[in-house]
């Protein structure tokens, strides 16, 4: 696979970096060969950063959810400081704000998550719902389904969904 990546390069006329590139082997780590690319080998790591996205060979997704709860947590929070709050702005205008601002910051790279494990899908849940209490003002107790419909929120598994049918190509 390498060398044809190698082999396309040259026929295109640019090339890629080996001393940047880095070899991610899911699954059982196989001793095989080492991959050269340009006549250097490639280093084989754990986990890296692929245009922003977090990739660990052992499947944990955990330090990703962990991320971005507190990502939605924090750019909510500053973006509330800022003056758009709910005693200034009416709440369902503070929402639309929040959710076009905050939640692709927090729940960047979602579409390409595979299945949520239980206790993810409900810290991410918790977030959600105690963001949309943030933005109404109302205190941390208030029922949780009266929030979300008072601003017309789905959940948060609803929102992750339609990023996933977004990335898909149209027929």
């Amino acid at each position: 696979m390498v060398s044809i990546c190698e082999q396309y390069s040259e026929s295109w006329s640019f090339s890629f970096s080996p001393t940047k590139s880095k070899l991610l082997q899911f699954g059982k780590k196989l001793t095989g060969p080492d991959i050269f690319l340009y006549n250097e080998p490639i280093l084989s790591v754990k986990s890296a950063t692929h245009v922003g996205i977090s990739l660990d060979t052992s499947m944990k997704t955990m330090d990703r959810t962990l991320k971005a709860c507190r990502t939605l947590r924090a750019t909510t929070a500053s973006v509330i400081r800022s003056g758009i709050h709910p005693a200034v702005l009416n709440p369902i205008v503070c929402a639309k704000i929040i959710r076009q601002v905050c939640y692709p910051k927090a729940l960047y790279g979602c579409e390409i998550w595979g299945k949520l494990s239980k206790t993810e899908t409900l810290m991410l849940e918790r977030t959600h719902h105690y963001v949309c209490k943030f933005i109404q003002g109302l205190p941390r107790r208030t029922r949780t389904d009266m929030c979300l419909s008072l601003i017309g929120w789905f959940n948060l598994d609803s929102f992750i969904n339609e990023r996933k049918i977004l990335l898909c190509p149209k027929a």
